[in-house]
């Protein structure tokens, strides 16, 4: 935040952007403290786990259906009316 910015924010701004900042470095340092608990305890495994127990895929999106589509595309043409 700039000098300009801090002058026009309001003081519950100001605190929400500092909570934020705190929650990333809580967040930050959680996540580099379970890193370094997981490289400690591979690094006591005799037998390293298979690697596909290790990663974690993304959720795959379930297919729309017929009437979902037909919705998006209606408020794709309303949408686009306006212009």
């Amino acid at each position: 935040m700039d000098v300009e910015q801090f002058g026009r924010v309001t003081l519950r701004t100001y605190a929400t952007v500092v909570r934020a900042h705190q929650r990333r470095l809580i967040d930050q340092h959680n996540e580099l403290a379970w890193l370094a608990l997981q490289t400690v305890a591979l690094h006591r495994e005799k037998r390293l786990p298979n690697l596909n127990r290790l990663i974690v895929s993304y959720p795959r999106a379930r297919p729309q259906t017929k009437e979902e589509m037909r919705r998006v595309v209606r408020m794709m043409v309303e949408a686009s009316k306006g212009t």
